[in-house]
């Protein structure tokens, strides 16, 4: 089975997990069943046998795609273990360390996907702005001053910046 999950198959489009994962799951699951009179030490030491492999090699196949979709579909296949694992009690520290790898994903892919969107808008120097707190006049600001400001609102990029704040006042 290590074999099969570890093979790079590159993700469908919309990068859910490998048709295998979901299937060693079924079988962790039944496993599960019929060994109900196990202690929860030992169903916990039955799930990391087979979850920690799965994870190294979920990361393994995920490390060879491009960004975001290593992310994503990173994302998705440690979703889907911790979803089965919400089934189970006393898992909540093999779930609270797959969480924690989906909200560091999450934070690695909105940080670049905002700084694509910066550099795509052109607006660099607001984020210098917002990150670092001057407290200059903004007009003293490179990028900041009247002509430039002028020329961003007048730009192809100011109209792409109006229909994101519309997007936005939306989505709130």
């Amino acid at each position: 089975m290590q074999a099969e999950v570890g093979e790079f198959r590159p993700p469908g489009p919309d990068l859910t997990p490998s048709p295998t994962i979901p299937t060693l799951l079924t079988l962790l699951r039944d496993l599960l069943k019929d060994t109900a009179n196990t202690s929860p030490e030992q169903a916990n030491t039955l799930i990391s046998i087979v979850t920690t492999p799965l994870v190294s090699q979920i990361n393994e196949v995920s490390n060879r795609l491009g960004s975001p979709d290593m992310g994503v579909y990173l994302c998705n296949c440690l979703n889907t273990i911790s979803v089965f694992l919400d089934e189970f009690p006393n898992t909540q520290i093999i779930t609270s360390g797959l969480k924690s790898q989906i909200e560091t994903q999450l934070d690695r892919l909105s940080s670049e996907q905002s700084s694509w969107l910066v550099a795509q808008l052109g607006i660099g120097h607001l984020y210098t702005i917002l990150s670092e707190q001057i407290d200059a006049p903004m007009s003293s600001v490179p990028g900041m001053d009247a002509s430039s400001l002028k020329i961003f609102l007048v730009s192809e990029d100011f109209h792409i910046y109006h229909i994101l704040n519309n997007v936005m006042q939306y989505a709130y």
